[in-house]
């Protein structure tokens, strides 16, 4: 009897073994399983379970004979290639599923005899085997498992892990130990191809999964994960990076198992998810234009600098000619324009960035100068790095000459200045604020000097909101029919005759009673409503021009109309005009349109509709020639058949050589290409006599008339208009137009400014031109005038009584302040009516600062001789 000892206990059981063996004693097992078998270290049998000693299953095994004799063929080649070597090699083999052979009637056969090979069938089981030593030689224990079911179990369990393994997926099992390292039971073919590693490497280093990552993403994955196992959390995710590819991104998605608390995740390489998202949104923030940031990339930065109360400015640039370039050249020229103006102002940065580089910046907070572009021809800066206004100042004037160098655009050289609005950003301010004041304050830059940079100050906020409100009531008031045409009559200097009449826009607001058109004249052009607007004046005008005819009045022969450039640009307006004219019974020589040098040379389409409208027999005048650009060779180009003086040089013709010399020239050339001539402006007799000494025939003024209502002109026509160049009958009082010692001021009869001397333009830096139409005190008076001086003043023109020695305080055009003594006396007709207030103004601002001198010595002195006094008490 011998003791064998094997892994599941010890027993002495009888077996017998072929002759010439002796009988020994082996374990029973059959309490713990009931079919085992033991061989030796060359496979054969050594001993067997009472199970199937008894032969009950069928199995063809007998003691002495070598194991794989009981297996099929197929089993046979595969445990002799695999499984025995591995039993042998290891000591132990788990779940070694073989094929046994069973004769059909259950009782054991020889699988070699091929009779019963045909009567026989599989046996499957699934074998577990360990290594025993006996008296020093080595044998080996084997525990089998009947039955299909545990083979079906194992090859569906195989089935799910060839499906795992052939899903796109890359699919891991992660558990956490308790000493806090993780595990991984499972990973799928998919996710060691996305980390670089083979299944037998995982499957002897199973901790090389993590070594594929990086030491940051080792650490926030433990993180994660014993996260959320202390919170209890069902699901988590994380992005990883692999130690060698540090811009892939693997994302891990990560769902808990509650039966056994193990982590079922999914990693995705998401790489290329992140490039493509980051594409994206660099489309979306930058301009495909010029591949600069565009307004919500700018906006964003805005934010980002505000929130971190940065100190930065904004400077806003808008091109002063790029709609000229794109009219005459085309849009090709003018993208190429938008091209070199950005690449010009993101090289000229000082240091050049833009928002791709800010976007993938670790450090957002880094001093950069910013170049965006809004759209259109607005481009802006944000410049992080300026100390003080001073260096701001200088940043401007850099950009503003950098940008008003020449562009060359289809082999021409181009200038495309800037006008430029500066803001330095304030704590409180928001994104959209900061954007507004910088392009409230270029609005003013171009309003004063284009090609120049203007610093935002408050009160130009208050101005464009006050414009923006102007905007909107003029919006109304046309759709109210609130504006109406007044008209001026063209007077034939040498006989009083009116020889034509040329219609006004005015507007009557309301709340703010009558609106000047140097007013709500540029809200409408800057709003695009010039073209509602001209065009309900010129058909308000006919209208009325064509009532007149019919009620018989002594009308003139033709009718101006001012035309805008909105106007003029469309090609319909011919047809337009003649449809209204034909409809009012008016011939088309009555109607004269007056347009500018600058308009009329515009392109081709203004040269189009001008050849139509001159088609029509539309008469056409160049108005307010002198100003801008204009050039007497200009005269000889233009389909014009009138030429009108501009009122600039009218009112210094008495006392400029060379207005004189100007207009004297423009008559010439005009008669000589056989131009009529009307001077604007004319508001002094001696003003019509020197331009009818210098050939001028026709002139328009206060001279002769205001603008006048509708309703007026009747009384106008029917009356007896004087020879304003006849001798003035003795005794008829004089208009005093200056005193060249003073200032002088003259009023109408109402108290409103028709003239002012050089004296006062020179002193306050008011021009006829700011003050005329309005009372003095309205533009001179301000809070810190004395309202008593102010009543008498007031008193002087409404009783007609006038006043001498009225003291005032007074405010200069730049601010500053001076004081003067008023006289105000009226002027007489030969009726005894008013007919004019002279204003004279003496400055006294030195003798009130001498006498303000006089009285701090008088105290100082006063101040001294109480001190002595009380000195010499005390002595």
């Amino acid at each position: 009897m011998c003791c064998v000892r094997g892994w599941l206990g010890v027993a002495e059981i009888p077996t017998p073994l072929m002759a010439p063996r002796p009988v020994t004693t082996v374990p029973d097992f059959s309490a713990l399983v009931s079919h085992w078998l033991r061989i030796d270290g060359v496979g054969r049998v050594m001993a067997l379970s009472p199970a199937l000693a008894a032969g009950d299953a069928g199995v063809c095994l007998e003691v002495g004979e070598p194991f794989a004799r009981s297996l099929t063929p197929a089993s046979q080649l595969l445990w002799a290639t695999h499984h025995w070597p591995a039993l042998k090699l290891r000591g132990s083999l788990l779940e070694a599923v073989l094929d046994m052979v069973t004769t059909a009637d259950g009782k054991a056969g020889n699988p070699a005899d091929t009779a019963l090979v045909g009567s026989s069938r599989r046996w499957p089981v699934s074998s577990s085997w360990q290594r025993e030593q006996s008296d020093g030689s080595a044998s080996f224990l084997g525990m089998l498992t009947m039955g299909m079911e545990r083979r079906r179990l194992l090859e569906e369990l195989q089935r799910t892990r060839n499906s795992l393994n052939a899903m796109p997926g890359a699919l891991l099992q992660i558990e956490a130990r308790p000493d806090a390292t993780l595990h991984f039971p499972y990973a799928s073919n998919s996710l060691l191809d996305l980390l670089g590693i083979t299944p037998a490497q995982a499957e002897r280093a199973p901790q090389r999964l993590l070594d594929t990552l990086s030491v940051e993403s080792r650490e926030h994955l433990s993180a994660v994960v014993a996260d959320a196992d202390s919170a209890g959390a069902d699901r988590w995710l994380a992005v990883l990076t692999p130690r060698r590819q540090p811009k892939r991104r693997l994302e891990l998605v990560a769902r808990r198992s509650l039966p056994d608390m193990t982590w079922h995740g999914v990693l995705t390489d998401v790489s290329r998810r992140e490039q493509l998202q980051m594409d994206l949104r660099l489309q979306a923030e930058t301009d495909p234009l010029t591949s600069l940031p565009n307004r919500s990339a700018l906006m964003s930065l805005l934010r980002q600098r505000l929130d971190g109360q940065q100190h930065f400015a904004v400077l806003f640039m808008d091109c002063d000619r790029f709609k000229q370039v794109n009219d005459s050249l085309g849009h090709d020229a003018g993208d190429k324009l938008l091209r070199l103006m950005a690449r010009r102002l993101r090289h000229g940065l000082r240091p050049a960035d833009d928002l791709v580089t800010l976007a993938s910046a670790a450090n957002l907070t880094a001093p950069l100068h910013v170049a965006a572009r809004l759209g259109g021809d607005e481009f802006v800066v944000v410049a992080d790095d300026l100390a003080d206004v001073e260096a701001l100042a200088a940043m401007a004037d850099r950009l503003v000459h950098l940008m008003a160098r020449p562009y060359r655009v289809h082999g021409m050289e181009l200038v495309a200045s800037v006008s430029v609005g500066v803001v330095l950003a304030q704590s409180g301010d928001t994104a959209e604020q900061v954007l507004r004041n910088a392009d409230t304050a270029m609005y003013e830059a171009k309003r004063r000097n284009r090609g120049h940079w203007v610093l935002f100050e408050p009160d130009m906020h208050v101005r464009a909101v006050a414009a923006l409100a102007m905007e909107s009531d003029l919006r109304t008031g046309l759709r109210a029919q609130q504006l109406r045409a007044v008209f001026q009559p063209i007077i034939e200097i040498a006989s009083g005759r009116v020889v034509g009449m040329e219609a006004l826009a005015r507007w009557h607001h309301p709340h703010q009673g009558e609106v000047s058109p140097a007013v709500f004249i540029p809200v409408a052009e800057s709003s695009g409503l010039i073209a509602e607007l001209g065009e309900a004046v010129l058909t308000s005008a006919c209208q009325q021009f064509a009532a007149w005819r019919e009620q018989g009045l002594p009308v003139p022969a033709r009718l101006s109309v001012n035309l805008s450039r909105a106007q003029l640009t469309n090609p319909d307006l011919p047809e337009r005009i003649h449809k209204l004219l034909e409809s009012l019974g008016l011939p088309c020589g009555v109607l004269q349109l007056e347009i500018t040098e600058s308009l009329a040379m515009a392109d081709d389409r203004v040269d189009q509709v001008l050849a139509a409208l001159r088609g029509l027999g539309v008469q056409l005048a160049l108005d307010d020639f002198g100003t801008g650009h204009s050039s007497l060779a200009s005269l000889q180009q233009l389909p014009v058949q009138q030429v009108k003086i501009d009122r600039a040089f009218v009112r210094d013709i008495e006392t400029s050589v060379y207005h004189r010399a100007l207009v004297e020239a423009v008559v010439k050339v005009a008669r000589a290409l056989k131009l009529e001539v009307v001077a604007e402006g004319v508001e002094t007799i001696a003003q019509a006599r020197l331009l009818a000494e210098l050939g001028c025939p026709r002139a328009q003024g206060w001279l002769y008339a205001r603008a006048m209502e509708a309703d007026a002109i009747p009384a106008f026509l029917q009356g007896k208009v004087a020879r304003v160049l006849e001798e003035q009958p003795p005794g008829a009082a004089a208009l005093v137009l200056a005193n060249r010692g003073h200032q002088v001021i003259v009023t109408d009869a109402h108290g409103l400014t028709v003239h002012v001397n050089a004296a006062f333009t020179q002193n306050t830096g008011y021009t006829l031109t700011d003050i005329r139409g309005r009372k003095p005190g309205s533009v001179l008076q301000g809070t810190g005038t004395d309202p008593r001086a102010v009543r008498k003043l007031s008193d002087a023109v409404r009783t007609g009584a006038g006043c001498m020695g009225v003291e005032i305080l007074n405010y200069r055009k730049d601010g500053t302040t001076f004081h003067s003594l008023v006289d105000i006396e009226p002027v007489h007709d030969d009726s005894g009516a008013i007919v004019q207030f002279v204003s004279v103004q003496t400055e006294i601002s030195d003798f009130k600062r001498i006498q303000q001198e006089l009285l701090d010595l008088r105290l100082r002195v006063g101040e001294a001789r109480a001190g002595l006094s009380g000195a010499v008490e005390a002595i």
